[in-house]
């Protein structure tokens, strides 16, 4: 009798992974089917803001936080009367904070980013509610995620760099040109990302 429970027990086990990895797996291709292919997101109600925000997004990790940091205080010059908000890798956000460049640091799990579907449709959808009217992502070799998430603000400019394949392959870089009101374009000769 005991083996025959075991292999019941065992069946109901196999069972309960295979509904749940096809609902994983449902959950998945919703969102990535509202938030790449037909971005249902826009159709999401807003409220019209009197003040100016704008979005920074740097998503890279703190080594290259850290060397853009010289660049990041031109954007409180840029935009004097704006509401400034990064949305940064979470490992940097308590660095971030301390810095008087912008008024709010919005950290983003970029790991969670990229797996967790469920994280990813909430993150965006918080961002896509605070209508910002600029994002900008100053990365030159751009990532799908950062690009995801200047695309779920809907602000009416969107700026980045045309950048290079290194992070992205060539097919999703078309794509995802799309979502960018203005590219800057790349430099003929290499040079370090302050420097461009």
């Amino acid at each position: 009798m005991l083996p025959l429970k075991r292999k019941f027990n065992s069946l109901i086990w196999r069972l309960r992974r295979a509904v749940s990895n096809k609902y994983l797996y449902l959950v998945r291709y919703f969102v990535e089917l509202i938030t790449e292919k037909y971005w249902l997101l826009d159709y999401l109600p807003i409220v019209q803001k009197q003040q100016e925000e704008v979005l920074l997004v740097r998503l890279d990790l703190i080594g290259d936080f850290i060397l853009w940091l010289d660049a990041a205080r031109a954007y409180r010059f840029l935009y004097p009367n704006a509401k400034i908000s990064l949305a940064v890798n979470d490992t940097c956000a308590e660095l971030a904070q301390t810095l008087p460049y912008w008024d709010e640091v919005i950290g983003i799990n970029v790991g969670k980013l990229r797996s967790d579907f469920a994280y990813r449709l909430c993150t965006l959808i918080r961002l896509r509610l605070r209508n910002f009217s600029t994002s900008i992502q100053p990365t030159f070799s751009r990532e799908l995620v950062g690009d995801l998430v200047v695309r779920s603000t809907n602000a009416t400019a969107r700026i980045g760099y045309s950048g290079d394949c290194n992070n992205i392959s060539a097919i999703q870089r078309v794509s995802t040109d799309l979502w960018y009101s203005r590219l800057i374009s790349n430099c003929t000769d290499c040079k370090m990302e302050l420097n461009i």
